[in-house]
C-alpha cells in the first residue's frame, strides 16, 4: 500500500475519532477542535481520494521516513510538550519547547527562533483568552518555588 493512502487513511481515522470525542465537551469548548479536526478529515479524505484515483501506479518513495532520527526526535519532543504543559503549564512550556525544537531539528537562527516563540505564545493568549473567552493551562511555575 502506498504511503501517501496510508498517511490519509491514518490522519482521517485520528480526526474522525477526535470528532467523536468532542462530542463530550461543552459546545462552547468544542467549536474550536471540531473546526480543526473538521479540516483536518476533509484534507486526509481529499488526500486518500486523490491517491486512490491516480491513473498509474505512482512510484514508490526508497524509503517512507526519510530523516528517522528527527521524526523521532520530533514525536519524542511531542510527547514531552504535553507532559510539560501538565507540569509547568501552557506559556512556561511552549517558550521552551519552540526554540528547543527547532535546534533539535536543525534550526540555528536564534533571533528568528525566540521571536517566533514569544509571538506564537502572545496571539494563542489574545486569541485564546480575550477572543475564545478560554483560559489556557495554568502556570505552575510560580507554584515550584513556593
Amino acid at each position: 500500500m502506498h504511503p501517501d493512502l496510508v498517511t490519509g487513511l491514518v490522519l482521517l481515522l485520528v480526526s474522525l475519532a477526535g470528532l467523536g470525542y468532542t462530542s463530550r465537551l461543552p459546545s462552547e469548548a468544542a467549536l474550536f477542535p471540531r473546526l480543526v479536526l473538521g479540516t483536518m478529515a476533509v484534507l486526509a479524505l481529499a488526500q486518500v481520494l486523490r491517491t486512490v484515483r491516480r491513473r498509474r501506479p505512482p512510484s514508490l518513495p526508497r524509503q517512507s521516513v526519510v530523516h528517522p532520527r528527527r521524526l523521532l526526535v520530533a514525536l519524542a519532543l511531542s510527547l514531552a510538550y504535553v507532559i510539560g504543559v501538565q507540569l509547568l503549564g501552557y506559556f512556561t512550556t511552549t517558550i521552551l519547547w519552540v526554540p528547543t525544537t527547532a535546534w533539535c531539528l536543525g534550526y540555528r537562527n536564534r533571533t528568528v527562533t525566540l521571536v517566533t516563540a514569544v509571538a506564537y505564545v502572545l496571539v494563542t493568549f489574545v486569541l485564546f483568552d480575550r477572543v475564545f473567552e478560554r483560559p489556557l493551562p495554568a502556570e505552575r511555575l510560580g507554584e515550584i518555588f513556593r
